[in-house]
């Protein structure tokens, strides 16, 4: 069973263990439960604040994913970081490499343009994808990473 950022999203109590005791009752002893979800490492906010202040969603640290799911009898049994070119981190690269791309194109300029061309805006695109990809390949980063794949067996 694989779950995309859905969980974080039920936000009664009672209704979310439901879930999660939903979900594990559908997989067969030796089968693997996957989530996508923020779990950061630690969270401002202590989990009753979380709670009363929850409206969208609520924010689990990576040890509340873990423990749920394995007060309900299964194994973390692997996790990654998941970083998401298009937000945080990589979208910021983004907008750091563009801005100075183009003060330096803008000195050369007389009189400056308005805008980077399509081609260089998609070359900054690769460079920071490729830059993205690199990071994603040390596991320091990725641990810290605010979203993550936990990736749970059923043993019985």
């Amino acid at each position: 069973i694989i779950s995309v950022t859905a969980l974080q999203h039920i936000t009664d109590i009672d209704d979310f263990k439901l879930s999660i005791k939903k979900i594990i009752n559908l997989v067969k002893v030796n089968g693997t439960i996957a989530i996508i979800e923020y779990s950061p490492n630690k969270l401002s906010q202590s989990f009753e604040e979380r709670i009363q202040n929850a409206e969208l969603m609520v924010s689990r640290t990576r040890d509340e994913w873990k423990n749920e799911f394995e007060s309900q009898g299964m194994i973390l049994n692997g996790e990654r970081g998941v970083r998401y070119f298009g937000y945080n981190r990589g979208r910021n690269s983004y907008i750091y490499l563009r801005n100075k791309i183009k003060q330096k194109i803008f000195i050369f300029r007389n009189p400056p343009s308005d805008d980077l061309s399509i081609l260089t805006r998609w070359l900054i695109f690769l460079i920071t994808l490729l830059i993205d990809y690199i990071m994603s390949q040390f596991s320091s980063i990725l641990y810290k990473a605010d979203t993550r794949l936990l990736i749970f067996k059923k043993f019985k």
